[in-house]
């Protein structure tokens, strides 16, 4: 039901039709947070499927003030490694900027005939299920 709700809450901010990709990545992004909420280790596993890709090195400096922010994420939470904790962050960001795209691609589009009413989301989440 929560998942419903915010791909209606997605939806809403476009007055069209979905902006091609929407879709998929609306589910990418339930999928995530599903994996998020439901195992305990969930950050350290999302970040694991990254070992499996190609990996590049990029060494980056940082005033002692944000290192020891970094440090203290990782400590605290579900990061092996200050690695772990910079790729969730650009993963989060990559996911905010492409987000970004797809709303002011549906705020730049022209205004649908049919109306964005519980039959629209109806076929919505019909659509959604067909694909898993």
């Amino acid at each position: 039901m929560e998942n419903e709700r915010s791909v209606c809450l997605l939806q809403l901010r476009f007055r069209t039709k979905e902006p091609e990709g929407f879709t998929e990545l609306v589910e990418e992004l339930v999928e995530r947070a599903r994996e998020m909420i439901t195992s305990q280790s969930s950050v350290g596993k999302l970040c694991h499927k990254c070992y499996f890709r190609s990996m590049s090195t990029m060494n980056i400096s940082l005033p002692e003030t944000l290192k020891s922010f970094v440090d203290s994420q990782v400590s605290e939470g579900d990061y092996g490694s200050s690695s772990e904790y910079v790729r969730d962050l650009l993963r989060r960001e990559k996911d905010r900027v492409r987000l970004r795209e797809l709303l002011l691609d549906g705020l730049n589009s022209e205004l649908i005939e049919e109306p964005m009413d519980a039959r629209y989301f109806d076929k919505l989440r019909e659509r959604i299920a067909e694909k898993k």
